[in-house]
């Protein structure tokens, strides 16, 4: 059975020579890698570089395998495995299909951002990959596509109200006073859109802005402090926000709330410090995008406490719901 890979690669055609580029790779399998400039029979904008990841594979017979090669055979338009009436049997087909097809992928990115590295091509989307397909063949030559959804998540973002004239009021004051947006926040915003395409970039910005965020906050409440805040290591960010800023006087505070963010909170950035310095240090493996989510939304709640503590009394109503409910009471 042969398994293929297809991207889109944006921002390489004016990079690239007519003449494709094909290789093969031996590790940790083996693959045929080509980049091309647009292939005469896709209908993509003209100056489009398409690549693929190929790889064939050699199973033992399965009702999965035999259901793909009968969907491979049935195809109707030439194009796509026809699996009509398979519905209930396409988890041994997935089972069989998915794992090949995550390799090839990472094979392919793995491939396209070493080619950008080598060749100093900084510049681009920092995601360059686009209209991904996957397709199977049986005999490396009539290829026929599997569609790439496998389920569907729902995800509820963070609700959002209108805009409202107090607030377009207070945006005319920060204006006239040449106020900005603190870096901190700004490299959350990074964070959060390198979120699924960059993990681990978005680990180590994510911590950074939570850094970043409680140095000038410390800098501006404590001047005499902000020369070692600024310039000799500090503990990491959770003992700081646990130890050091009840100590600080505060220009907006919660009336009846501790100084001290809450423990769950405090928790959490515990555990983004140590898994950054693991990436960073260790080249470890980023967290999954369900953690990696809980821990930008930590750094970001810490982002909007140091905003509301530098006396922007309207970042409470930034701060998350979960780190809200929590806070403790002042005793």
């Amino acid at each position: 059975m042969y398994f293929r890979v297809t991207c889109v690669v944006d921002d390489l055609a004016d990079k690239m020579c007519d003449e494709p580029i094909t290789y093969d790779l031996t590790r940790p399998f083996v693959t045929h890698i080509a980049i091309r400039k647009q292939m005469p029979t896709t209908e993509l904008a003209k100056g489009a570089v398409i690549a693929s990841c190929t790889t064939s594979r050699e199973f033992d017979e399965t009702e999965g395998l035999v259901d793909l090669t009968s969907a491979i055979a049935a195809s109707k338009d030439g194009r796509s495995a026809n699996f009509e009436g398979m519905n209930e049997r396409m988890k041994a087909v997935y089972d069989i299909v998915d794992p090949v097809f995550s390799q090839l992928n990472t094979q392919l990115e793995t491939s396209i951002i070493l080619l950008r590295w080598r060749c100093g091509i900084t510049d681009g989307p920092i995601k360059p990959f686009s209209s991904r397909s996957e397709a199977v063949s049986s005999d490396g030559s009539a290829w026929r596509n599997i569609g790439i959804t496998r389920s569907i998540k729902i995800i509820f973002s963070k609700p959002f109200r209108k805009i409202n004239a107090s607030e377009v009021q207070e945006v005319i004051r920060l204006h006239n006073e040449g106020a900005e947006p603190p870096l901190g926040l700004q490299l959350v915003i990074e964070a959060w859109n390198q979120r699924t395409t960059h993990p681990r970039s978005a680990l180590v910005i994510g911590v950074t802005a939570a850094e970043i965020a409680l140095k000038q906050l410390i800098g501006e409440l404590a001047p005499d402090a902000r020369w070692l805040a600024e310039n000799v290591p500090s503990p990491p960010i959770h003992k700081i926000a646990k130890d050091y800023i009840p100590s600080l006087k505060v220009r907006t505070r919660l009336i009846g709330k501790t100084l001290r963010p809450p423990k769950k909170l405090l928790k959490k950035l515990g555990e983004a410090v140590e898994l950054r310095n693991k990436v960073v240090h260790a080249g470890e493996v980023p967290p999954s995008q369900e953690e990696l989510k809980g821990i930008l939304a930590a750094m970001e709640d810490l982002v909007w406490i140091c905003s509301l503590y530098s006396g922007h009394a309207w970042a409470w109503d930034h701060v998350s719901l979960d780190t809200k409910s929590t806070w403790e009471d002042e005793k």
